[in-house]
């Protein structure tokens, strides 16, 4: 399955609109053919950030984050960022809950705790949730 963010598919529905359509396709119909024939996934959707290493963090990603251990007793934490809606919190966060007095990911974004050496993405739930047997 074909993974892609919807700043990239809007991209690319601008730059192919006009090609499509004088062909008598309508880029919109061609899209969502491919999302209902399962060759686009559009539920991972991209959280503004990147990773340590310049990687997209989306939805269902998951991340590891590497402490220094001069400052805390764990050498990484792993968990999934999820949407947390169904909760009754409109946020993306990380699962399970680390405990560093804000949401997780502005956490991260912030670049503020001298404990993080690291934070990257080394998978996603779909194709790899053995990762967070760790």
């Amino acid at each position: 399955m074909k993974m892609i963010d919807v700043d990239k598919l809007s991209q690319w529905i601008n730059s192919e609109r006009v090609e499509l359509e004088a062909e008598g396709q309508s880029a919109l119909n061609m899209v969502l053919k491919e999302i209902v024939n399962g060759t686009f996934d559009l539920t991972d959707h991209y959280i503004g950030i990147d990773d340590s290493n310049g990687k997209k963090m989306c939805e269902g990603s998951i991340v590891k984050i590497t402490f220094d251990t001069n400052y805390i007793d764990k050498d990484f934490y792993i968990g999934v960022i999820k949407y947390g809606a169904d909760r009754g919190y409109p946020a993306f966060d990380l699962e399970p809950w680390i405990d560093c007095d804000m949401n997780a990911i502005s956490w991260l974004k912030s670049e503020s705790d001298p404990s993080v050496i690291k934070y990257e993405v080394i998978g996603n739930i779909k194709d790899n949730p053995e990762l967070l047997e760790v």
